[in-house]
């Protein structure tokens, strides 16, 4: 593992005695020229890489762990949009009922939509 602190590159014990190679001077260059994000998730891969499990029953268990938030995420969003929408209708009858301009304007509104769907012209 190569470890970048302000463009100072502490070599790993492998590349110690390989500074002439080729391979060594590629990885040099590389670091060089790469920005520090795309070193932090190369760090970051390496990491993950090193302590993914390799037995069938742990892929087993990620996989239905997966499918069980990605589940909760579909219901609890369908829940609060049904939630939201149903809260959107309620507070626009109250204000169309308490308010007689409001109500005039959401019937013109309607009517005209109606018209638009069923004939393709409006009534104006």
């Amino acid at each position: 593992m190569t470890i970048v602190m302000r463009k100072q590159i502490c070599l790993p014990r492998w590349a110690q005695g390989e500074a002439q190679s080729a391979r060594f001077a590629l990885l040099l260059f590389q670091h060089r020229h790469a920005s520090d994000k795309t070193i932090r998730l190369k760090h970051y891969m390496e990491i993950i890489g090193n302590n993914m499990p390799e037995d069938v029953y742990s892929f087993l268990m990620i996989g239905a762990a997966g499918l069980v938030a990605v589940w909760f995420a579909f219901f609890i969003i369908r829940k609060l949009l049904t939630v939201t929408v149903i809260a959107v209708v309620v507070i626009g009858g109250l204000i169309a009922w308490h308010n007689p301009t409001a109500l005039r304007s959401a019937q013109d509104f309607a009517m005209t939509a109606y018209d638009q769907l069923r004939y393709r012209t409006t009534t104006d």
